[in-house]
């Protein structure tokens, strides 16, 4: 949500790339106020929340693999 993105952990890490262009991998994305620069990838999108919690290390694992190939 937007506050997530005002987090400590999220924020610091945004703060320490300085503008650099950014990703972040989460459940789900429930904020439009995305900060410019940063890339949101949602593994969590279209499955059951059950589900999603269930798988999620394969979940992260199969989209940071098509974002990065992408990318390359």
């Amino acid at each position: 949500d937007s506050q997530s993105f005002m987090g400590k952990a999220i924020d610091g890490v945004l703060k320490a790339a300085k503008g650099k262009k950014s990703v972040i991998f989460c459940g789900k994305c429930e904020t439009d106020e995305i900060p410019e620069g940063v890339d949101v990838v949602e593994i969590g999108k279209g499955i059951p929340t059950e589900e999603a919690m269930s798988r999620g290390a394969d979940l992260l694992t199969d989209a940071a693999d098509k974002y990065f190939g992408k990318l390359f």
